[in-house]
């Protein structure tokens, strides 16, 4: 049963929106109080289905607006959506992050994890953040040289700025 209208819990105020997709009883749309975590999500979402892979997702971290929790069926990549060629910033490496990089506070490592960030621009990332202050959203990374709107929106799914 997919929900198209976001269950709002409370009032608008404070809200975040995301879309919960995969291994979930009930994907689509879902209105959260701020601050909510992962775990909230999908348990708006009616829960895990029972072929969800927990292991793959990283339950205590923060939600920001606009994201895509995706909960992996065991057995599945993270997310079907890099399964598939995207052009010239599809990998044949299937390296994706077990849950959200906060870029707030990621290091070299964590944002090497995401797919079509490497060494150098995690530290591009990294040099911005420490010349410009915190991320106030995930959209600020574009502010990032290298790191175009294209595949910004490859790595969203895992980002948040915390």
């Amino acid at each position: 049963m997919d929900r198209l209208e976001p269950q709002i819990k409370s009032g608008a105020r404070g809200q975040i929106i995301v879309h919960v997709a995969g291994a979930v009883n009930y994907p689509g749309i879902i209105a959260l109080p701020f601050g909510s975590r992962v775990y909230d999500a999908i348990q708006d979402a009616g829960g895990p289905s029972g072929d969800a892979n927990l292991d793959q997702v990283n339950l205590a971290a923060k939600l920001t607006d606009g994201i895509q929790v995706y909960v992996p069926h065991r057995g599945y990549s993270p997310n079907p959506a890099q399964e598939t060629p995207s052009g010239p910033l599809h990998s044949r490496r299937t390296k994706q992050p077990s849950g959200l990089v906060d870029i707030n506070s990621a290091d070299v490592a964590q944002l090497t994890t995401l797919p079509g960030i490497g060494a150098s621009l995690a530290q591009r990332i990294i040099d911005y953040r420490n010349e410009h202050g915190t991320f106030r959203a995930v959209d600020d990374l574009l502010g990032v040289q290298g790191l175009g709107q294209r595949r910004l929106d490859q790595i969203r799914p895992w980002l948040a700025a915390n």
